[in-house]
């Protein structure tokens, strides 16, 4: 059973056969297992979901107490390997978009050259059961709301 956030909507999915077919949704607020969603799955299927939400509401505390610039350097990995991902299957760039990605890369090296170290006050957090790209979308909606307010 996977659990993937899409958009407002929490997917429970199940594959059978290498094919995925959504059993159940509910919204992405809802912090426990609804009876319209307890009935869709099965009793380990259940259990997997409870355990889902917790790590997902530990990572989203872990996330509000932690300095937004620790979020966006977190995230920034994940971003990257997207990008590259991105401009592997497309093989190509525009010509404005080339140069301001460059620009912006030769900030961050330079940034990064010019620290010793980056050591986080923060604690990690254990997680279980939301796999890394779960992770990086929790990431990425905590900038967005900090962009937003």
């Amino acid at each position: 059973m996977e659990f993937i956030t899409e958009g407002d909507a929490v997917k429970c999915i199940r594959v059978i056969s290498e094919k995925p077919i959504t059993v159940a949704t509910f919204h992405i607020d809802v912090d426990r297992v609804a009876p319209h969603v307890a009935s869709a799955l099965s009793s380990k299927e259940i259990i997997e979901l409870e355990l889902w939400l917790k790590d997902r509401s530990k990572l989203q505390e872990a996330l509000k107490q932690r300095p937004i610039e620790v979020t966006i350097l977190e995230a920034l990995p994940g971003v990257l390997d997207q990008a590259a991902n991105a401009i592997s299957e497309l093989g190509e760039v525009d010509k404005n978009l080339y140069q301001t990605i460059r620009k912006k890369i030769s900030r961050l090296t330079y940034e990064l050259d010019s620290i010793e170290q980056f050591k986080s006050k923060t604690k990690n957090v254990q997680l279980d059961k939301i796999p890394n790209s779960e992770v990086l979308k929790e990431r990425l909606e905590t900038i967005k709301d900090n962009i937003e307010n």
